[in-house]
């Protein structure tokens, strides 16, 4: 989960679920998200799924961040997405696959992002004997 969020309401915790099992991360490390209810006239719930960094603590690396790469397929997602369009879009600062569609009878929008928000914080540490995982 990425910046504090409450505990997500059963239809948008199948959602995330389903959009975790599309992500296999190639390194060691976590995957994040965050919500945006609909607010004002909008009627759409964003969804953001992204790497979480990770810190290294060891070698000539000490103390930078890395972000895992992963693979994101989405097959079984825009089956579960119904009348869904998809978009690529590339910013100077990150890259989004776009997925926009009904689910569970939800307007949604979820944003594959290729780097998690400025502000996130490692999710854990990387050392010589492996990952550890920070616990909230």
């Amino acid at each position: 989960m990425g910046a504090k969020q409450k505990k997500p309401a059963a239809w948008l915790q199948r959602l995330i679920n389903l959009c975790f099992d599309s992500v296999s991360l190639t390194a060691t490390g976590h995957v994040g998200w965050r919500y945006k209810s609909p607010r004002g006239n909008k009627k759409v719930h964003k969804l953001c799924i992204y790497p979480m960094p990770v810190e290294i603590a060891y070698g000539k690396d000490d103390g930078s961040i890395m972000l895992p790469g992963f693979v994101f397929k989405c097959c079984d997602l825009l089956k579960k997405v119904k009348n869904s369009c998809i978009m690529f879009t590339s910013l100077p600062d990150n890259e989004i696959l776009a997925i926009v569609g009904h689910f569970e009878d939800k307007l949604i929008d979820i944003e594959i992002m290729t780097k998690p928000f400025p502000d996130e914080q490692p999710s854990g540490v990387r050392d010589s004997k492996g990952f550890h995982a920070r616990l909230p």
